[in-house]
């Protein structure tokens, strides 16, 4: 049987990972909309890192709960992922708004707040630094 806050942590990493995907698609969305199909290759570069992050981030999740519905996951593998998955959400909801520039922080295009939703998700169920 699965724990209460194993649960939570695989939820709060799930979490972190479409927070991150959903602040990439904003982002994307945006710098489209300004730029037309061709981004500047800074702006590509910046894109292709975030995508690198979410999917690290969705790997690490896939496996670790794997392991749990097997039975031997270790609760340290749980932790690290937890901590790991919100990192990712975190940095790439950073990057998302950074990469907007001066619009980053406007409603209108819906990326900052994914940096402030995705901030709970390192607090949550045991804070970051007490996981490390």
């Amino acid at each position: 049987m699965v724990s209460s806050v194993t649960k939570s942590r695989i939820s709060a990493a799930a979490q972190g990972v479409g927070l991150a995907r959903g602040a990439y698609a904003h982002a994307l969305a945006g710098l489209h909309h300004a730029h037309g199909p061709t981004l500047p290759p800074d702006v590509a570069a910046s894109l292709a890192e975030m995508r690198g992050r979410i999917l690290s981030g969705r790997l690490m999740l896939l496996a670790v709960a794997r392991e749990v519905d097997r039975g031997g996951a270790a609760s340290g593998a749980i932790g690290l992922m937890k901590q790991t998955c919100t990192d990712i959400g975190w940095q790439v909801a950073l990057s998302a708004t950074k990469v907007l520039g001066r619009f980053g922080d406007l409603a209108v295009l819906g990326a900052e707040r994914y940096l402030r939703d995705v901030k709970v998700t390192q607090i949550y169920d045991g804070t970051k630094d007490v996981l490390r």
